[in-house]
């Protein structure tokens, strides 16, 4: 049995499936199933799959009619083997380093409270050219908290992720974490209905309410950024929806709502903050234009973080949990 299922869904991934299936097959690590789930693509990725299973029998293929990522993932954990230890959620246009799979099974091995470990990654090209090694990598884990008088950034060798830096920074991306089975099993699964990665940031959150969540400090993956990664308009959106859904959400109790809102609360405060110091380094640079929108934003997000905290029980800085 396979000790490590790993997921892929595949949309008009052609140019760059076959170099993720190679990084698969590099792993140090040997006792993995790959389930690559094509989500109705056009191009051709089908195919592609198909004979990197025929190649190799760790991989298998599925198809769908078009549904999105979250549908894809749900259709392929469904058909991994049930005794499989861990999960992982790979996309199709990035790429595994060579340990990622047995430094983060690793972890997970050695830390059972653990129920989800994620690392670092570096960022490449649609070329696979690297444009950002990890130690330099704006996607850096810069990962903020609650402080009494602000906000104060965790010690970069911590390795527990508080529920509040994982809705306000969210960088646990499906790509980068390894996902315990047992705790997973104990998930609603993927959100069908959230959209632009706010079904990866809902993930987590369902992870992190049932278990701990770790970041190590290793680059396990290459990142791909490239013209069909989402757009930044399409991005808030998906945050939104991700505030709306979890805000109200009537599945939680009320220590699980209290410590979502906090969250959230947070996550407008932090995004306020960030905003307030771009407009103050536009100023400083005479830039006038470029500052204005960030201070509109800033003034926005700070608002709504004063509104929202005060529908929340107790002080929105606490950080025991």
């Amino acid at each position: 049995m396979p000790r490590i299922s790993v997921v892929t869904p595949c949309f008009n991934a052609a140019t760059f499936l076959k170099r993720m299936t190679e990084g698969m097959i590099r792993q140090d690590f040997g006792g993995w199933e790959h389930i690559i789930v094509d989500d109705g693509s056009t191009d051709g990725s089908l195919s592609i799959a198909q004979r990197e299973a025929d190649r190799d029998p760790r991989f298998r293929v599925v198809s769908q009619p078009n549904n999105g990522p979250a549908s894809a993932r749900n259709l392929g954990y469904s058909l991994t083997a049930a005794d499989s230890r861990y999960v992982m959620f790979l996309d199709a246009d990035d790429i595994l380093e060579p340990d990622a799979l047995s430094t983060l099974s690793g972890y997970l091995d050695e830390h059972p409270g653990v129920g989800l470990v994620y690392g670092t990654f570096s960022i490449i090209d649609s070329d696979g050219a690297t444009i950002s090694p990890p130690e330099t990598s704006e996607w850096w884990p810069k990962r903020y908290v609650p402080a009494h008088l602000g906000i104060r950034e965790l010690d970069r060798l911590a390795a527990y992720t508080p529920l509040s830096t994982l809705v306000s920074c969210h960088q646990a991306l499906p790509s980068v974490a390894l996902m315990r089975r047992s705790v997973l099993a104990r998930t609603q699964g993927w959100d069908e209905t959230l959209r632009a990665g706010s079904e990866d940031q809902d993930m987590v959150l369902q992870m992190a309410l049932l278990s701990c969540v770790h970041l190590m400090q290793q680059a396990v993956t290459r990142y791909r950024r490239h013209a069909s990664n989402q757009s930044n308009f399409h991005v808030y959106r998906g945050i939104k929806q991700f505030h709306r859904k979890w805000w109200y959400n009537p599945g939680l109790s009320l220590e699980q709502r209290t410590r979502v809102r906090r969250a959230i609360c947070f996550d407008y405060r932090l995004a306020g903050s960030l905003q307030a110091c771009s407009a103050v380094s536009h100023l400083r640079h005479g830039a006038w234009s470029q500052a204005l929108p960030h201070a509109s934003s800033a003034t926005k997000k700070i608002v709504a973080y004063i509104l929202l905290s005060a529908r929340v029980a107790g002080p929105v800085f606490q950080t025991s949990r």
